[in-house]
């Protein structure tokens, strides 16, 4: 009997919330069916369509009235039957608006959203735009390269990936051999920390090279894969034992201060080389620069990626090859005492 009265008691109650609808005035009534009509496209014959909404005529949820609509890049005058103007895309604009009908990213869903159900749609390159790009705005692509190379005579750096937690290097000497020459972990950016010397001993003596470190600087000696692989090419080319790293990147790819150029490790610096033949600080301008063999290393360094590099006039005016003068580019820092790389843009082969 309980279970009786509980029902009818609960049907009288739905009952009188139903019957206690807003009651609406003569006038709010009209306002609303105005509102519903609006989108009756039968309107101009004369025939009343039932229309729903979703707020039953409450608010005006149709806004295509507009005398002057967009079609495609056109603005069109409906009731004069023309053209009154053109819309010119801004293609440069990341932010511009779609024009017309065309979806655009604030509206329409992330296609890859479910690839990366941890990550945000609206985070762009998971919020880390030193170590990923995104050329598609599809999906963050990370600009690290990965993993084992080989470094060719002819400047050609060969990729392979592999899926492990360090890159492995070797070289092709000038005898056309395949040759070892170190295994560098990866840190959780992906970049190497250039250990502070590496002593490569070929079975062909004119490949061989050695480079170091700058005591000191080994928390700035983080470099990209394929700017480690570009150094070691240069300086095999270059058969030198005395090369000498400044530095290039801090552990996370930011630029050590005051610099603000060091960024990704794949601009860095280098120490010039001097007729001691042993690394250390030397001046371009001093009498024991060795203008021939830097020039020679120069050369290296460009066939193997560096596009642009910074030093200074010395002698008579004279610039290194493949160089500029910082003071004739306006930049302060003093670059006398060390030549800058950068304009990083090896040939790269991924296998």
């Amino acid at each position: 009997m309980s279970k009786k009265l509980y029902y009818l008691f609960l049907f009288i109650f739905s009952f009188s919330v139903l019957s206690a609808q807003e009651k609406l005035s003569k006038e709010e009534k009209a306002r609303r069916e105005k509102n519903i009509q609006a989108g009756n496209p039968f309107t101009q014959f004369g025939y009343k369509a039932k229309i729903a909404t979703l707020s039953q005529g409450k608010y005006l949820e149709f806004h295509d009235l507009d005398s002057i609509v967009t079609i495609g890049t056109i603005r069109w005058h409906v009731y004069k039957n023309e053209i009154v103007g053109r819309i010119v895309q801004d293609s440069l604009n990341p932010d511009a608006q779609p024009i017309g009908d065309r979806v655009g990213r604030w509206i329409s869903p992330d296609p890859l959203s479910e690839e990366f159900p941890s990550w945000s749609p609206y985070t762009f390159v998971n919020n880390n735009p030193l170590r990923f790009n995104d050329p598609t705005g599809m999906a963050a692509e990370d600009v690290m390269p990965p993993d084992d190379y080989l470094i060719k005579q002819n400047g050609i750096i060969e990729v392979t990936k592999t899926n492990d937690k360090f890159d492995r290097f070797s070289i092709e000497n000038k005898q056309g051999k395949i040759e070892s020459i170190t295994q560098i972990n990866k840190n959780e950016n992906g970049l190497l920390q250039l250990p502070s010397s590496i002593n490569f001993n070929s079975s062909d003596s004119n490949s061989s090279f050695s480079l170091s470190v700058k005591e000191g600087n080994e928390y700035r000696s983080y470099i990209r894969g394929d700017a480690a692989a570009a150094l070691f090419g240069a300086a095999s080319q270059a058969n030198f034992k005395d090369i000498g790293v400044v530095g290039f990147s801090l552990s996370d790819g930011k630029s050590p201060a005051p610099s603000t150029s060091h960024k990704l490790g794949k601009n860095g610096d280098l120490r010039y080389l001097n007729t001691n033949k042993k690394s250390a600080s030397t001046n371009i301008r001093s009498s024991n620069f060795d203008v021939t063999r830097q020039s020679t290393f120069n050369e290296g360094l460009y066939k193997y990626g560096w596009k642009d590099m910074i030093s200074e006039r010395f002698g008579n005016g004279n610039l290194l090859p493949h160089t500029s003068s910082s003071i004739e580019r306006n930049i302060h820092s003093d670059h006398t005492t060390h030549l800058h790389l950068q304009g990083f843009n090896p040939k790269i082969i991924k296998k």
